[in-house]
């Protein structure tokens, strides 16, 4: 079940981290427009510092790192969160979250990334979505990545809280059995839409279906997201390569008469050639990864798409519930066989109710 802690920040410190992300955010916009930057919707329009995740709601690391108030480790590694992390990730030493090579080697755990979700007056509901896949898809395993939700002002109906649904990591490894099981055994739990005030902390496993409902406010609902992960976990699914700060592409090169002259010659040729016959084989992706219908191997991960409705990739922040994949290929934890989720330990016995679509009375 999502945690809330309360309160992890000051007032102050709140306050400050308000005004620096809406100042970021505000930033960004505007050295997108001065730039004169393609910019659209879901991570393969947007940039490593910007996505808008739908109608009007941002996710912004945008000047996270360079700032102080977001790196300090009385935040990063706060008194009351450290515990929390090391029950549900591991029995780390909270180390990773100073970004130092060594120290992240050793520990179980780091922060994976750091970002303010600004759900600007009018921004929409999202579907239901989890932020990422399970490692297996054939078995339930401890949790490996969890969100820490920090609200940077007081969280009301209206202003769009995010709604959960309670023990959905168990069910999105297989979405549509998983959750007709538990259903037909009355096991399944309704939504919830936790209002933290403004420096309470919600956390959940990242694997859990939630959303973020339609500000209907004046004002913007900035959420401070922390996202921590097992040590040797990386996210390539929800935001992009591209940055604002690339440089602009090499202007083409001019065309000399003579290479004019080369290039009318080649296709004249080719026009009275017939074409070569074309060898049938598997679709590529534009990154040039194989894909077979609602299959797709990269590298060693394979991840299986329930369905395939029209829309952003298959996975993550981006997406909803009828394109939620399980991921398998990534390194595990030896210790994930037991199965930790949302901080409580699922015993083997209920590691296999799991498989039979039974959500345990007590997860969390």
């Amino acid at each position: 079940s999502p945690e809330t802690l309360h309160p992890t920040a000051s007032a102050e410190w709140v306050a400050d981290a308000k005004a620096v992300a809406e100042a970021n955010y505000s930033e960004c916009r505007q050295l997108i427009k001065d730039k004169g930057l393609r910019f659209g919707r879901h991570a393969a329009e947007g940039f490593r510092e910007i996505v808008e995740r739908n109608q009007g709601r941002y996710e912004v690391p945008y000047g996270m790192q360079d700032s102080p108030l977001f790196s300090s480790p009385g935040l990063l590694a706060n008194a009351r969160l450290v515990p929390v992390l090391d029950a549900i990730l591991g029995s780390g030493q909270g180390l990773g979250v100073s970004g130092d090579a060594e120290a992240v080697q050793q520990s179980e755990w780091r922060l994976l990334g750091r970002s303010v979700v600004m759900a600007l007056p009018g921004a929409q509901e999202q579907q239901w979505h989890a932020d990422g896949g399970h490692l297996d898809p054939k078995r339930h395993l401890r949790c490996h990545v969890l969100n820490v939700f920090m609200p940077l002002v007081d969280i009301t109906e209206e202003n769009g809280p995010t709604e959960i649904k309670p023990g959905s990591h168990y069910l999105s490894r297989d979405l549509a059995r998983l959750t007709l099981l538990a259903k037909v055994k009355k096991q399944l739990r309704s939504p919830v839409s936790p209002l933290p005030k403004a420096g309470d902390a919600l956390v959940f496993d990242y694997r859990v279906l939630h959303r973020g409902k339609a500000n209907l406010s004046e004002h913007p609902r900035p959420i401070l997201v922390l996202t921590y992960a097992k040590s040797w976990f990386r996210d390539i699914y929800n935001f992009p390569k591209r940055s604002v700060f690339d440089p602009p592409p090499e202007a083409e090169p001019t065309t000399t008469p003579e290479a004019t002259g080369r290039t009318r010659e080649t296709t004249e040729k080719a026009a009275r050639e017939p074409p070569a016959p074309q060898k049938q084989g598997l679709p590529k992706s534009p990154e040039g990864d194989l894909v077979a219908g609602t299959v797709s191997m990269s590298g060693n991960a394979e991840t299986h798409q329930l369905s395939s409705p029209p829309g952003p990739p298959p996975l993550g922040k981006d997406n909803d519930v009828g394109t939620v994949q399980a991921v398998g290929g990534h390194a595990q934890d030896p210790a994930a066989a037991t199965g930790v989720a949302g901080g409580g330990v699922a015993h083997r016995e209920e590691v296999d109710s799991v498989e039979e679509g039974r959500i345990p009375d007590h997860a969390t």
